[in-house]
């Protein structure tokens, strides 16, 4: 069935458009500080007489890989919501691109969260190119004839369930059921990938959309979560505010929950007819 998505009230939205504000202030920070890092190693490597030339070059070629990466990051997250938005069905509420501060300045961005019978999905998408090995949570990608350390997308997302789960006992104490480890379910999807293996990871790590439709489907068999609990996820997800601005969201007041919740449509591509 179509997963429909409605925007949020206005003042849900401006809570949650300050969330986001405050993350992307401290993203610009650490990027501030990794190019600070970049001229100073250059400083360090390169003769004086050089550096002059080389500084403006690093940056240049420091900046256009930020975008690259972020350009083929937004389409492998717009090409998931469009895979779920088509085949999840109408007891599922997807989120997508959520921003949570469930510490003072401690923020967690997620590609994706899916509510439904089976639990919550934590789906953090990456559209790597390459070969990967993941071995229990340590990765290494493959560069010529070499494999090499690189960022684990396991761990990545170990830290978000563990905020998420945080954020979840300050927004809904003790109204989700017991043992949140198995209705809290974190996925990694390698999109652009041409060879993946793991073993003995923390959680599934799939390639593709309908991997994780499926995976889906298997576990709504056993349903862990009840219609309530569903709409009371979404609901607090949809009035989510900076931490330190929290008063009792409209779930706790008793106010009716909503089956959607304040994301964006999936971004359809484009007809060039």
């Amino acid at each position: 069935m179509v997963k429909e998505v409605a925007p949020c009230p206005r003042g849900q939205s401006a809570r949650a458009g300050k969330s986001r504000n405050l993350f992307r202030a401290k993203t610009k920070e650490k990027v501030a500080r990794e190019k600070a890092a970049l001229r100073q190693r250059v400083d360090d490597e390169v003769p004086s007489w050089l550096a002059w030339a080389v500084k403006p070059l690093a940056d240049l070629l420091d900046s256009h890989k930020r975008l690259e990466n972020d350009s083929q990051g937004q389409a492998g997250e717009d090409r998931v919501a469009i895979g779920l938005w088509l085949w999840l069905s109408k007891q599922w509420v997807a989120a997508h691109d959520v921003v949570l501060e469930p510490e003072p300045d401690e923020f967690a961005q997620y590609d994706h969260i899916l509510i439904g019978p089976a639990g919550i999905y934590i789906v953090e998408t990456k559209a790597w190119d390459g070969a990967y090995l993941g071995a229990k949570d340590p990765w290494r990608r493959k560069e010529g004839n070499r494999w090499v350390s690189c960022k684990s997308p396991t761990e990545q997302n170990q830290r978000h369930v563990r905020l998420l789960r945080k954020w979840l006992d300050q927004a809904l104490p003790g109204r989700l059921p017991p043992n949140p480890h198995s209705w809290l379910l974190p996925v990694v999807l390698l999109l652009r990938a041409k060879w993946v293996k793991t073993k003995d990871c923390s959680m599934p790590v799939y390639q593709s959309t309908m991997d994780l439709i499926l995976d889906i489907k298997k576990r709504s068999r056993e349903p862990v979560l009840e219609p309530s609990h569903i709409d009371a996820v979404a609901e607090a997800l949809a009035g989510a505010r900076p931490y330190g601005s929290r008063d009792r969201s409209s779930a706790d007041r008793g106010a009716p929950a909503r089956r959607v919740i304040g994301v964006a449509e999936p971004a359809f591509p484009e007809d060039d007819n």
